[in-house]
């Protein structure tokens, strides 16, 4: 498992005098380096019809020089903690002959981490930024981020296809987004687990759960877009972020008493519809 970082060269020209623009068009031309990357976390917004400048300047960059020093220390903690990972994760999924590579970088708070492929290279990009905006920066929880998002990477192996399928109609698309979340949550438990890592979260939800699956189910029957909000962390619901996130892990924890881990994988969209509709009820 190779570890790339992006983030100490963006660290290096970082200027504390700087205004969040300034800060900005700096990111910017340091990623020249690695343009792909860049088009990425732009894309990312313009697909939704975002102003991606907008939203660097007023919620990304416009925290930095808070946050710039527990970035410093997230970095650190990261490039110690992740080659004592390697035989965990390997034992765990059984990764030994996937091609992984770790990805350190400064974002434009997309996401803390994400599962991309590109070629025939499987990354994890771990995005500094964001973790430390989520508070996300303590040993149990950037264990728990990377088990998840290496979840994401084997269940899409396992399944042989893409985990975001475009041709399923709104209902389908949130009931199977809800299973994929699901899914890489319950492998946090291989860890820590967010019972342990994000205690007051997850107790939070565990007191809203009825509320919520009243809410997303009024959502998937409407189809009111608003339902993304249940993955986002900008956007609360019942002003909780990622409740999606619990509400899939629920799910999979039904599914595990009938189904093995690689069952649940495989699992076509008729069973995984019959499972969440028969949870959110």
């Amino acid at each position: 498992m190779k570890v790339k970082d992006e983030y100490k060269g963006y660290a290096d020209i970082y200027q504390p005098s700087k205004t969040p623009k300034e800060l900005m068009e700096d990111w910017y031309f340091f990623m020249e380096k690695n343009i792909p990357l860049r088009t990425l976390c732009i894309r990312d917004y313009e697909e939704e019809g975002i102003d991606w400048k907008q939203i660097a300047i007023e919620k990304v960059f416009s925290l930095t020089h808070n946050h710039f020093h527990t970035m410093e220390k997230a970095h650190q903690l990261l490039l110690g903690l992740i080659p004592n990972l390697e035989d965990a994760l390997s034992t765990i999924f059984s990764m030994m002959d996937i091609d992984l590579e770790i990805i350190l970088y400064h974002g434009l708070g997309n996401a803390a981490g994400w599962a991309e492929q590109i070629d025939e290279t499987y990354y994890i990009l771990l995005g500094i930024e964001k973790i430390v905006e989520l508070g996300w920066d303590t040993t149990s929880k950037l264990q728990d981020l990377i088990v998840h998002e290496c979840a994401h990477i084997v269940h899409e192996i396992t399944r042989g296809s893409s985990l975001t399928p475009e041709s399923l109609l709104f209902a389908d698309q949130w009931i199977f987004h809800l299973y994929v979340e699901g899914f890489a949550t319950y492998c946090e438990d291989m860890m820590n687990g967010r019972m342990k890592s994000s205690k007051d979260w997850y107790e939070k939800c565990v007191a809203s759960e009825k509320e919520l699956k009243k809410l997303f189910s009024q959502m998937l029957f409407d189809e009111d877009v608003q339902i993304q909000r249940f993955f986002g962390d900008w956007d609360k619901v019942l002003n909780l972020n990622e409740a999606g996130y619990f509400l899939g892990y629920r799910v999979i924890q039904e599914m595990m008493k009938e189904f093995s881990f690689t069952e649940i994988m495989r699992l076509g969209l008729n069973y995984i519809r019959e499972y969440v509709n028969q949870y959110l009820r």
